[in-house]
């Protein structure tokens, strides 16, 4: 007998006795346990589906059977994860309408959905998550949010959204205390230096070792960032003509146009 039968046979079992029903192991009654055992096999089967992307049509008809979608596999990945690994917007779209959780952590490195959207820099994505509760400043075991790690990939776009939607410019770090400042400022990217002074950054924060993002773009030889991070500013209306300060979806107050 195979396995569905005889998860059919012990339902009929339960649903003839009454006194089955009635009862309870650790405040369920094992119609509910088994309803749940079920939905857990099939939600491991949608991140599997999911994982291989082999069969899209498939991946759909399970998630009509109502699986747990928030299962998580062995290094604490969810479906909703691995379609945003995948850049399927539609899957994302489906999976948080039959409750994918959006806060959910990675079991080893705290990483969350939010996160990962930095990696695929798909800022579609990033917008579906945040309209469906993700937490914008949530911190992954290495204190970095989905700000710090916009930064790191070299996000400008990603960054300016994150920042207009309440990013925290002054997080930091849990192991070293960079701040997303610091990070830009070391790697050389003047434009995100130049968005992240725009929304409060604050330069004189140093990391756990007594560096600024300041001290950091002096090693680097980088004049430019030297001249936006000492004067605490990004740019002025004496450094650009009037008539290009403004605020579009893709340029910074400045005019700076982002490009990736």
């Amino acid at each position: 007998m195979n396995n569905s039968k005889k998860t059919i046979l012990t339902v009929a079992l339960l649903l003839s006795s009454s006194l089955a029903l009635q009862a309870k192991w650790y405040d369920y009654t094992p119609l509910v346990w088994l309803v749940g055992k079920s939905k857990q096999k099939l939600g491991l089967e949608l991140l599997e589906e999911i994982r291989n992307q082999e069969y899209e049509e498939e991946i759909f008809e399970l998630l009509e059977k109502n699986p747990d979608v928030n299962v998580q596999d062995e290094r604490g990945a969810t479906s909703l994860m691995l379609a945003i690994y995948h850049n399927n917007i539609e899957l994302a779209q489906k999976l948080i309408e039959k409750g994918a959780d959006t806060n959910i952590q990675e079991t080893l490195s705290g990483l969350t959905a939010l996160m990962i959207t930095t990696e695929t820099n798909s800022l579609a994505m990033t917008k579906l998550l945040l309209k469906n509760g993700a937490e914008i400043n949530q911190q992954m075991i290495l204190g970095f949010t989905a700000l710090t790690y916009a930064v790191i990939q070299n996000r400008p776009k990603l960054v300016a959204f994150l920042l207009e939607e309440g990013a925290d410019p002054n997080v930091q770090g849990w192991a070293v205390g960079l701040t997303p400042l610091i990070l830009a400022a070391s790697e050389g990217y003047t434009k995100i230096t130049n968005l992240l002074l725009e929304y409060g950054a604050n330069p004189n924060i140093p990391d756990f070792s007594g560096k600024t993002a300041i001290d950091y773009a002096k090693e680097k030889e980088n004049p430019e960032i030297m001249k936006m991070l000492t004067n605490q500013r990004s740019c002025s209306t004496e450094d650009y003509p009037e008539e290009n300060i403004e605020i579009t979806n893709t340029e910074t107050t400045c005019g700076c146009e982002i490009t990736e």
